[in-house]
């Protein structure tokens, strides 16, 4: 949509939630083009549009609702704000229906309503699809999966992880080097599509095994929250696992 549009959907949902409209100038690094996870500019602010759509940074107060159940007002923003979705509310529940795939639990109802798809299998889908677009667009619609191990350079801190990336070891872990020694298990290339579908499978499996694990210096590092400790029979069977699949 463009800004002029933005401004008036924004306008509509701040009139439902607050007493005082929001008197900021907007701009946008391109006015003609706005979507849920543009930057815009609120006199000198940074702000997404999904989130200025719930309130602006400075003229309303921004809350993190804990609520997980649906209000009248929520299902009245939801409907302006993901209606083109199909999304079904009923009042006084905490779950909503994908008309794709079936009932959802809404959880934190503000996060439900800044989400740019809150499906959750909708999202994967999103996500899976932006990824292999990219790769179709930059890397001939391949991607390389990497199984490695990190040492601690100062202690006796040890994980590993399982992760993809189109470009070296080295360029994907360059602000982690400074801290952990990096040791690869196992770096296949492959078809973008077959090489995510193997790494969600992997991640999905340590989740369940409960084996997730958070590095010391995890607040530095994009992808920190796919780390995990195992056995070293299970760091076999899994290198076995992706060498099997990926040749």
């Amino acid at each position: 949509m463009n800004l002029t549009q933005f401004k008036t959907k924004a306008q509509e949902i701040h009139n439902l939630i607050y007493t005082n409209p929001c008197t900021c100038e907007i701009s946008a690094y391109n006015n003609n083009d706005i979507k849920t996870t543009s930057n815009i500019t609120l006199n000198g602010s940074k702000m997404k549009a999904n989130e200025y759509l719930l309130g602006c940074i400075n003229c309303h107060p921004i809350s993190n609702s804990t609520k997980s159940q649906a209000t009248d007002r929520f299902v009245q923003v939801a409907h302006k704000i993901h209606g083109d979705k199909g999304y079904l509310y009923n009042l006084g529940s905490s779950n909503f229906i994908c008309p794709s795939h079936g009932p959802q639990t809404l959880g934190n109802l503000r996060n439900h309503l800044s989400s740019i798809t809150p499906c959750s299998v909708c999202d994967s889908l999103r996500l899976r699809d932006r990824y292999i677009s990219q790769a179709n667009k930059s890397n001939k619609g391949l991607t390389n999966i990497y199984f490695v191990s990190f040492t601690s350079k100062t202690s006796s801190e040890s994980f590993f992880k399982v992760g993809l990336c189109f470009g070296s070891l080295e360029d994907r872990f360059k602000d982690w080097l400074v801290h952990y020694d990096i040791t690869p298990i196992v770096f296949s290339t492959g078809n973008a599509a077959d090489i995510y579908d193997l790494e969600q499978k992997i991640h999905q499996r340590i989740k369940e095994k409960q084996l997730s694990y958070t590095p010391m210096n995890a607040y530095n590092f994009g992808g920190a929250s796919e780390c995990f400790l195992a056995s070293e029979e299970c760091i076999n069977k899994l290198k076995s696992y992706i060498i099997n699949k990926t040749t």
